[in-house]
């Protein structure tokens, strides 16, 4: 299986919860193998199937009430 890591930087995390919150959501989709989202620095590295796009990913970031941008 191939894989890709997407590099994210995260606006408007301010506590574990709202990293654990990205986590959970990113978790639920089976096209995802393994999430770090860091609320501390802002960073996320989402490692997804090779056919997903970083839209994609961003998109469900952007769906819990963070603002997600690829770096």
């Amino acid at each position: 299986m191939a894989e890709i890591v997407h590099k994210l930087k995260i606006n408007g995390m301010t506590c574990d919860g709202c990293s654990k919150r990205v986590n959970t959501v990113l978790s639920k989709a089976s096209w995802v193998i393994d999430v770090e989202v860091s609320h501390e620095s802002g960073n996320g590295y989402v490692t997804t199937l090779t056919d997903v796009s970083v839209d994609r990913v961003i998109e469900m970031i952007n769906s819990t009430g963070y603002q997600a941008i690829e770096i």
